[in-house]
């Protein structure tokens, strides 16, 4: 019995150090500066060239704690990659604004599934200042918005997961963000509900029960 129960504690002990091991990973940053020149958000879309835009036209809107809602708008930027067929990508994009150091909020959207918001990143100012600018020389104010940090990771944000079907995340004691601006990438789609699933199957059901009645009669 001992050497069973010093199993369990063993085991036990594994998971915690395994959960505490990914909650304290650092929040990734994506930079929303120097890409390229500001053609315009449909021009930079469209084009094989180096380019940054922002379309700050509402896409829809991020829940706060379930009460707050934010805009979410849009970024396209060609880093010049892959190499020889560059490809334009965006995200969806949206500010928070001020959150309090060692807090816990959740955040929803009809747009994402819970599992892609619990993956956002930062979308950080290259350099640190408080706005994006492009590649120009001198460098130009880009038309949008972006968090006052520089990097590829922070650790004062941290990514709790799904939990109780909303994405959840945390401040650690000393985060020091005035502005958290987070992105999620344009091809992250919501996951079907439930019902949804449901329907589906009993489509499939039906379809797949109308053929074999069909070989039978003939």
């Amino acid at each position: 019995m001992r050497a069973i129960s010093k199993t369990i504690l063993a085991v036990a002990l594994l998971v915690i150090g395994g959960f505490f091991a990914t909650s304290v990973s650092a929040t990734t940053i994506r930079s929303a500066s120097t890409y390229g020149q500001d053609p315009g958000f449909q021009s930079c879309l469209a084009s094989t060239d180096p380019c940054e835009s922002f379309n700050l036209q509402s896409q829809g809107t991020v829940i706060l704690d379930g009460i707050l809602g934010f805009n979410v708008d849009q970024f396209a930027f060609n880093d010049g990659t892959p190499l020889g067929s560059p490809v334009t990508q965006t995200v969806d994009i949206f500010n928070l604004g001020s959150i309090a150091p060692g807090q816990t909020f959740t955040l929803s959207s009809s747009l994402f599934s819970a599992a892609d918001l619990a993956n956002a990143q930062i979308l950080g100012c290259n350099d640190g200042s408080t706005f994006p600018v492009d590649s120009s020389s001198p460098p130009q104010p880009v038309n949008g918005f972006c968090t006052q940090i520089n990097g590829t990771a922070y650790n004062g944000l941290i990514s709790n997961g799904v939990v109780n079907g909303l994405a959840s995340f945390s401040t650690t004691a000393d985060y020091n963000l005035s502005n958290l601006v987070l992105d999620v990438p344009l091809s992250a789609t919501p996951t079907p509900e439930p019902a949804s699933l449901m329907l589906l199957g009993t489509g499939l059901t039906v379809l797949v029960g109308s053929k074999v009645r069909g070989r039978k009669r003939a």
